[in-house]
């Protein structure tokens, strides 16, 4: 199998749906640390799984400047981080 870089157009459509599975993991974790308090093993669990979501779109952030290394301005800031 060939590796190949993704376009910039398709890292837009994965910051997307990170940026949403991240909004729902913690959604999830404050619902668990409201119901069952903040030292349960369920709320460590999905606070981890949200922190490591993070930890993906981090990482993904370093790829996409090696993907698309001719974008100069300040687009890609948007891309795994921002607000939209």
């Amino acid at each position: 199998m060939t590796k190949r870089n993704l376009s910039f157009d398709e890292h837009k459509k994965l910051g997307v749906r990170l940026k949403k599975v991240r909004r729902e993991l913690l959604d999830i974790t404050l619902l668990i640390s409201r119901t069952y308090g903040l030292n349960q093993r369920p709320v460590k669990i999905a606070t981890r799984a949200y922190r490591t979501v993070d930890d993906l779109r981090s990482v993904m952030e370093n790829f996409l400047h090696k993907d698309c290394p001719d974008i100069k301005d300040n687009t890609f800031l948007e891309v795994y981080f921002g607000n939209h």
